[in-house]
């Protein structure tokens, strides 16, 4: 039957990579971002071919359990969160580097003296962050809304269930 795309760790990195180009394009009617291209296009490559060969499945049929609306929900908002948060992690990439090259004797140089200054970077990728965690903190909660109703319990200690506590606490401890 029909059903949407990221139903399992193959579509979902499908699905992710795809949202953090749009997230990307979207961000540059907000700033001018050009300078994280490079960055963006290198994390999406790297990122479809693991998936593609450590996670690649046929499309199967919906296990009863999955056959919700708060997959949709969920997984959606997680993959957002996930956009957000690679958006972030490339301005931060960038601050570290220009930083570096602010305390070097005659400051940055070439390609560096183009960026941002570090505290720009830093403030740019802290507001991306703020709004991955935004969308972090419910998919956590969307999810322990989904498990109680598919299998009727909010929390299993199962690994997805704690990796996303564990990034949602420390996003919550950097903001």
């Amino acid at each position: 039957g029909e059903r949407v795309p990221w139903a399992n760790m193959f579509e979902f990195g499908l699905t992710a990579t795809m949202l953090i180009v749009a997230v990307y394009l979207g961000t540059l009617f907000w700033k001018d971002l050009g300078y994280l291209g490079a960055f963006v296009s290198g994390f999406v490559l790297l990122s479809l071919g693991i998936v593609t060969v450590n996670f690649y499945v046929d499309v199967v049929s919906l296990p009863p359990a999955l056959q919700s609306a708060w997959l949709v929900i969920h997984v959606f908002v997680a993959s957002l969160g996930t956009a957000f948060f690679a958006l972030g992690a490339g301005l931060s990439t960038f601050q570290l580097i220009r930083e570096r090259a602010e305390q070097r004797e005659g400051g940055p140089s070439g390609l560096l003296r183009s960026l941002p200054d570090s505290a720009t970077l830093e403030s740019l990728a802290y507001r991306l962050y703020v709004i991955g965690f935004v969308l972090w903190t419910f998919t956590l909660i969307a999810g322990a809304v989904w498990a109680e109703r598919a299998w009727g319990r909010y929390w299993g200690w199962d690994v997805k269930e704690v990796w996303t506590f564990i990034i949602w606490v420390l996003f919550a401890g950097y903001i």
